[in-house]
């Protein structure tokens, strides 16, 4: 053995470790500390027999292996590597090795890339060595997937299965393994031992297929990544100097079956709070109230039930209010608030907001104009607004109402003239002709639909009047939504506008009064028609027919049918009260509505919802 040459002409090796200490951010985890073997190509330098050490392509290993006296410049890899005179970039690695990124109090593993970079460190709270479900093992099929396979000794039959080109087929199961669900058959099919291709599967990896003689043969999903692309998840989330307990954030599955796209943390720190305080009406010395607000965490269950993250969010807590009830704005004035007379009358008063930002009452209590006394009657003249008899009146009967601050119709005396013929008989065949959502006339056959050439539409002959047909589909003219009246070309009360304190029963769940549903119809076009308009009370009226014929008053009596309408010609009509576009001219407040329960009219508040058939006058669907 030769004796070392002396110290001055070689220097001992020297290994360094890296350790980086960084902390994990919302966007990815940083590098805490490199375990792997990136190592794993360095040359032992104390033999001179590695391959690195032949000809120009100098070791990186600290020492002089080729005799020129001078130290070989490297990272501790093949030379190619040598990077800024032996420092290798941080990204840098050797393919295929390994290492394991503390994230957020865990141990995250990962592979260096077939570029020699490894991939971005993504915290997903989840250790190294969590337990991965069934789907997501590396062998798990596609659930629904199916093959067919040689038949083998787990071959359901009793006899062999280990005849040529005899298989049985397979389907993957909910926990993502295969299953056998056919018997044993010989398949006629052979194919080619020579064919192989590459086939898709698992998460982004590729497996290869070939052939057996008989039956494909499936290899090994390779490549695969960690996820479904699409799929999300909660994850750890922290800000500048590390992860917080409570703060989280979202990870989104990328197109190549990785975890990234980390979302703003959300959440908050575990046992932080705020304290507020807020006047009770801004800009006003009315009083404060104090709100208090903490960090409560609550544990979910991540990583296969591995591990828990704690999620944060802030519930606020009134700790102090000095604030009085109903605080209002000063100089702020709330007309015709009820209130009783000294006479003991129904009466309204007006209050105003002091400057304590409480309500004051102005006196003094005016009584109203339809205060009257509780359970009293009267009757009024109304105008029938008959189309054949301008003329023409009846009488109501109304009663005030148990507060005394109103009056309700409570009943009607005498009738409205009928403009037609009195012998006429009502529904007799020829009056009503069903009528197609494209506005042409259809046979008694056809049916109820949507379609250009379905029904739509019922069309009365003998009165020149279009009638929609109600559905029960959810749509806009479903049988089932209600409407309060508003008309903004009333003279007297329109109704309310904004829908604000009645029906939301509509389609569109907001201003579902009247007018609007007029309007809203009327650009559809529906059987061909643009003119839609709310009935009148005579008009509505028309429709009422008593299946037994029999009648007392304006109401059907005896053993009848409901609701009051011929059914075969406006079927899903709603039993109940629909409005008009008549009002009560004596009680503007009030309009008309016809009821299909019993036949008979009344009046009744505008603010009330009922249901709407809308109407078209002046058309001729006549055959």
């Amino acid at each position: 053995m030769s004796s070392l040459p002396a110290p001055k002409l070689y220097l001992a090796a020297v290994l360094f470790l890296l350790v980086g200490f960084a902390a994990c951010t919302p966007d990815a985890g940083t590098v805490l500390a490199v375990l792997g073997d990136a190592d794993q190509n360095h040359s032992d330098g104390g033999d001179g027999n590695d391959a690195g050490e032949q000809g120009d392509d100098e070791l990186g290993d600290g020492f002089d292996n080729d005799g020129d006296s001078a130290i070989d410049e490297g990272d501790g890899f093949n030379g190619d590597d040598a990077i800024d005179g032996g420092i290798a970039d941080e990204d840098s690695c050797s393919p295929g090795s390994l290492r394991e990124v503390a994230c957020c109090g865990y141990q995250l593993s990962q592979q260096c890339d077939e570029d020699g970079h490894w991939p971005p460190v993504v915290c997903d709270g989840c250790a190294a060595d969590a337990p991965l479900g069934p789907c997501d093992l590396p062998d798990a099929c596609t659930v629904g997937e199916e093959r067919i396979q040689r038949c083998d000794d787990s071959c359901i039959e009793t006899d062999t299965c280990a005849d040529d080109c005899r298989g049985a087929r397979w389907q993957c199961t909910a926990e993502c393994s295969w299953e056998q669900v056919s018997f044993c058959v010989t398949y006629m099919t052979p194919c080619d031992p020579d064919d192989t291709s590459i086939q898709p599967c698992g998460k982004c990896g590729h497996r290869l297929l070939g052939c057996d003689g008989c039956f494909t043969d499936y290899g090994v999903c390779q490549d695969q990544g960690v996820c479904n692309p699409g799929d999300s998840r909660l994850a750890p989330c922290g800000v500048d100097d590390g992860c917080e307990p409570g703060r989280y954030t979202t990870l989104t599955c990328n197109a190549a079956c990785q975890w990234d796209g980390a979302s703003a943390c959300g959440g908050c720190v575990e046992g932080t709070s705020t304290t507020e305080t807020q006047e009770c009406v801004a800009g006003y010395a009315c009083g404060t109230r104090v709100i208090e607000t903490s960090c409560q965490i609550t544990s979910v269950s991540i990583c296969q039930g591995s591990a828990t993250l704690p999620v944060g969010e802030n519930i606020s807590t009134v700790v102090r209010d000095d604030c009085v009830n109903d605080a209002c704005t000063p100089g702020q004035t709330l007309p015709n608030v009820s209130c009783t007379t000294a006479a003991g009358e129904c009466g309204t008063i007006t209050r105003l907001c002091t400057d304590s930002c409480a309500w004051e009452n102005q006196e003094p209590c005016e009584k109203r104009p339809d205060a009257c006394v509780p359970g009293s009657t009267k009757e009024e003249v109304i105008s029938c607004n008959s189309e054949c008899d301008a003329s023409a009146t009846y009488l109501i009967q109304k009663t005030c109402n148990s507060a005394g601050c109103g009056w309700y119709v409570s009943g009607s005396i005498g009738e409205c003239p009928s403009c037609i013929d009195p012998d006429d008989p009502g529904l007799f065949p020829g009056r009503y002709i069903k009528v197609s959502n494209s506005g042409h006339s259809l046979p008694d056959s056809a049916s109820l639909g949507s379609a250009a050439n379905e029904w739509a539409c019922t069309y009365d002959s003998e009165r020149r009047l279009l009638w929609e047909i109600k559905t029960d589909d959810g749509g806009m003219r479903d049988r089932d939504w209600t409407y309060i009246w508003y008309d903004p070309t009333s003279l007297g009360v329109k109704g309310d506008e904004q829908n604000e304190f009645y029906s939301h029963n509509c389609e569109i769940d907001d201003y579902c009064n009247t007018n609007n549903y007029k309007n809203r119809v009327n650009p559809t076009s529906l059987c061909g028609v643009s003119t839609w308009r709310i009935p009148s009370l005579t008009q509505l009226k028309s429709l009422n027919y008593c299946s037994n014929s029999e009648t007392l008053g304006q109401t059907c009596a005896g053993d009848f049918e409901y609701p009051t309408i011929p059914p075969e010609f406006f079927p899903n009509t709603k039993v109940g009260e629909h409005w008009t576009a008549s009002e009560l001219d004596a009680n503007p407040p009030f309009a008309w509505f016809v009821t299909f329960k019993y036949g008979y009219e009344s009046g009744d508040y505008k603010r009330y919802d009922k249901s709407v058939r809308l109407v078209a006058i002046g058309l001729d669907f006549s055959p």
